[in-house]
């Protein structure tokens, strides 16, 4: 009896080890190559597509070929990633599994450790380059404020794994905030850590959704908050009616790890608050792409002020309580108008356009580095 179950178990165990090869015709899917191309070809053709290659050209075609076409594929990735999560290993080194299922950037963590570490003249270069670009507004009248949001990783040390051990090194954001305070920098400056490590008193782990790098809908409110208070205390800010534990689709750091993140559902924070009008959004020369200009107006909003806004992902959740705040919000990707060869829009046509009383630029903890690519002639004249 003992033999023949150990001869099941064989037999069970090599069909499912070969039963995403011995299938791939029968589940065989339509793949995109080189997000273009339809591949459509069974196995079978595969001698006559390359018999004209070198067989050093031909393997890893192969190989490409069978890992977009075995049978079952995603099913097999999400079952293998499923096993490895539910033991907090990560199929993804550039994602960290922490406590109670939060993922992180791994790199987030290395900078919190003070890892990356940067030189004080390169990092007083980039504040530098801040204090040009807001002396360059002032010029025009407009005001500035310069926003950090923080990285998931430094508001919840908590949940990151185990293993991880302060660093001696400050992080580069620290950095960054040290060299601000002993320099003679005249420019208005908001790090919102502080804030939102403060609201975990109140709001636990709600703040930033367990599987997105960015701040949830509350999170962003919390750091709206601050910004408005910075600008003006005096301005009058969005009411909350309540705010919700909604269940939503989980984000990208869940699809980064392997899993079907849109069979997987978690609780977010979401908050509804008392409408001031609806703001309209168009887009300059019609290109929606979200790293190009759009402009929200709202002749019913608080303020009636013009705001644009150099901003990255993060601003996406500000936008919401910003439309009800000030009567024009314009919206522009850093790297569309500041960075190098990147950028489409001119700086002053934006301006010109949204005609603003404050420019808000909005950047991640994360991306702080990339201060030093700043084309500085994009506002130098």
């Amino acid at each position: 009896m003992k033999k023949t179950l150990k001869i099941i178990y064989i037999c069970i165990f090599l069909f499912v080890i070969s039963f995403p090869t011995l299938f791939m015709g029968v589940y065989i899917e339509e793949t995109k190559a080189d997000y273009k191309t339809y591949i459509k070809e069974t196995p079978m053709q595969i001698e006559e597509i390359y018999e004209d290659q070198e067989l050093s050209d031909i393997i890893p075609n192969v190989k490409t070929y069978y890992n977009q076409h075995v049978a079952k594929r995603q099913d097999v990735i999400d079952f293998w990633a499923s096993m490895l999560y539910s033991i907090d290993v990560s199929m993804n080194k550039s994602i960290t599994i922490g406590k109670a299922g939060m993922l992180f950037y791994s790199g987030t963590i290395r900078e919190l450790r003070g890892s990356i570490q940067r030189k004080d003249n390169l990092v007083n270069r980039d504040l530098n380059t801040i204090q040009k670009l807001s002396n360059s507004l002032e010029e025009k009248g407009i005001d500035f404020l310069f926003v950090i949001a923080p990285n998931k990783a430094t508001v919840y040390k908590e949940y990151l794994p185990d293993w991880y051990t302060e660093g001696e090194s400050e992080s580069y954001r620290e950095q960054f905030n040290r060299l601000y305070n002993e320099g003679e920098y005249a420019f208005d400056f908001l790090d919102t850590t502080d804030v939102l490590i403060d609201a975990k008193e109140e709001h636990g782990s709600i703040l930033y959704p367990n599987t997105d790098a960015h701040w949830s809908p509350l999170g962003a409110y919390i750091a709206y908050n601050e910004i408005v208070r910075t600008i003006n205390e005096e301005y009058e800010i969005v009411e909350i009616k309540e705010y919700r534990i909604n269940e939503h689709q989980a984000a990208s750091q869940m699809r980064m790890i392997g899993r079907r993140y849109d069979l997987i559902m978690e609780p977010v924070a979401d908050i509804y608050f008392k409408d001031k009008g609806s703001a309209d959004l168009s887009y300059l020369d019609g290109n929606t792409n979200w790293k190009r200009y759009g402009e929200l107006t709202n002749d019913e909003a608080f303020q009636d002020l013009n705001v644009l806004i150099i901003r990255d992902s993060f601003t996406g959740r500000l936008t919401p309580t910003l439309e009800q705040t000030f009567t024009k919000v314009g919206i522009v990707h850093y790297q569309t108008v500041l960075i190098g060869d990147k950028h489409g829009q001119s700086l002053d046509e934006l301006i010109e356009v949204n005609n603003p009383d404050i420019v808000i630029f909005q950047i991640v903890e994360r991306a702080l580095d990339e201060l030093e690519d700043i084309d500085r002639s994009v506002f130098e004249q």
